[in-house]
């Protein structure tokens, strides 16, 4: 399975680490040896590096301050490229990563391959989601098309 070359160096240094035996679980506890557990990688791991990226609450009171008189629309930009990302769960993180890819142009199959769907609909139903000013620009492109008629 083609995986990104980052995760294919982590996967060589993880063989080398383990002494090139074949493992059962790739992604095993350290200890037992038997398949991690997701929501304890995801208390243990996840969450605390997206804790890290927040903001303290005196920077986000110096933020506020200086934002005070500024318009509603650079507030808004401002506030969205620095809000707290919460952790949302496993089917979020794939759904979020099924439809970044279809935005940056990735063909549904490819996508499909990668959450290791069987079925295209699956992936296209449930995981792509197309953001609201996709959909304006594509409406808008029709609208542009029909004018030059």
């Amino acid at each position: 399975m083609p995986v990104l070359p980052i995760l294919q160096k982590l996967l060589e240094e993880y063989r080398i680490k383990t002494n090139g035996k074949p493992a059962d679980y790739i992604f095993a506890g350290e200890r037992r040896g038997a398949p991690l557990n997701l929501a304890n990688l995801a208390n243990r791991v996840v969450k605390p590096a997206l804790k890290e990226q927040e903001m303290s609450p005196e920077t986000r009171a110096a933020l506020e301050e200086v934002l005070k008189g500024q318009p509603e629309d650079v507030r808004k930009r401002v506030e969205e490229q620095n809000r707290t990302v919460q952790w949302k769960g496993w089917h979020a993180f794939r759904r979020g990563l099924a439809s970044n890819l279809y935005s940056l142009g990735v063909q549904p199959k490819v996508i499909q391959a990668i959450l290791r769907h069987s079925d295209i609909g699956t992936t296209l139903s449930y995981y792509v989601q197309t953001a609201d000013d996709e959909s304006r620009a594509a409406l808008q492109k029709i609208e542009d098309w029909i004018s030059a008629l």
